[in-house]
């Protein structure tokens, strides 16, 4: 996944979105115009809310921002280089108070080459300036006070995704979570940054498709997930991500798939944790409904602490958090 594709797949129908500061260097443009792209193509995402910087920033479901220099803490600096001052703006409320934060910008700065062909990325030339520095030069975004909050943060450009975590010391450093096929980890990467990130070695490979001149078909990929890609724990939050986004239950067989899946995903913890639900364009026969409130307040009165549910429907909001509010109760007497 290329940069922008890699974000705007992120923005779900219904999202509140904050795009950018007063300043147009804290602005994604990039990701404005794919958004745009896929919306032509997929008539999706629909029902966002655009938020530009002229208002606080305060619990927005995703910011996508811009970066011009990003440090070995994941401290993001667009605000000030050498004697210009080009200011915060409003990129301070909206990246420290969003729930998620992806940070979209080319690796290095300048005149560069990087092609895409065949389902890999080629560095040709690269620019003449790295955007990854051993201290920022100003301070516009903390990864300490991400961390503090509990944030998760991407840092997303076209060879290399990187994920901000603690370390064993619970400072924040960065974490090589992708890179692009074709790309040198050595050369093309780590050889063009200040600082060697805490984890050197990518959890994965980026999907190759990106990198093809032909369509990716998106929505179908995007709904056709198995469910245990829609399951992330997050063990330094303590908290499980489950993305119902697009997904259907018609059948009882699923009911009981997905609890198992997010026993699987729980079995070595042992105390609740937090989860957050996204129900966005989620759908159930009227007939299962109650079946699935029961498996959820079954998970709730075992393993959940505290559920935080985004898209769903009035009614089933009302059926599930009714059933959650009974379980605690229960655990708890």
């Amino acid at each position: 996944m290329v940069s922008v594709d890699d974000a705007v797949r992120l923005i779900k129908s219904g999202d509140t979105i904050a795009t950018g500061g007063f300043v147009g260097i804290g602005f994604a443009e990039a990701v404005a115009i794919a958004l745009e792209r896929r919306f032509l193509v997929d008539a999706e995402p629909r029902g966002l809310t655009l938020v530009y910087a002229a208002g606080q920033g305060h619990g927005r479901d995703l910011a996508i921002l811009g970066m011009a220099e990003v440090d070995r803490e994941g401290n993001v600096n667009v605000s000030k280089f050498g004697p210009r001052l080009a200011g915060a703006g409003g990129f301070i409320n909206i990246g420290q108070n969003a729930r998620r934060v992806v940070f979209v910008g080319s690796f290095s700065a300048g005149a560069q080459d990087v092609r895409v062909g065949a389902g890999r990325l080629t560095v040709v030339r690269d620019g003449g300036q790295t955007k990854f520095v051993e201290r920022v030069e100003h301070l516009t975004f903390s990864a300490r006070e991400a961390l503090r909050r509990g944030t998760p943060v991407l840092y997303v450009t076209e060879r290399a995704v990187f994920r901000l975590e603690a370390d064993a010391t619970d400072e924040p450093r960065l974490r090589l979570a992708e890179v692009a096929p074709g790309v040198s980890i050595d050369r093309d990467v780590l050889g063009r940054m200040a600082f060697t990130p805490a984890r050197t070695v990518p959890e994965t490979v980026m999907d190759a498709a990106p990198f093809v001149d032909a369509p990716i078909q998106l929505r179908d990929r995007l709904l056709s997930r198995p469910l245990a890609e829609r399951l992330r724990f997050d063990a330094s939050t303590r908290t499980l991500y489950i993305d119902f986004g697009g997904y259907t239950v018609n059948q009882d067989a699923q009911i009981t798939e997905i609890e198992q899946a997010v026993v699987r995903a729980l079995e070595t913890q042992d105390s609740r944790v937090d989860v957050v639900v996204n129900y966005d364009d989620f759908s159930i026969r009227p007939e299962l409904l109650e079946a699935y409130a029961h498996m959820v307040d079954r998970l709730t009165a075992r393993h959940y602490a505290r559920v935080t549910r985004y898209g769903s429907k009035g009614f089933l909001r009302a059926r599930l958090d009714r059933g959650s509010r009974e379980a605690e109760r229960r655990a708890d007497g």
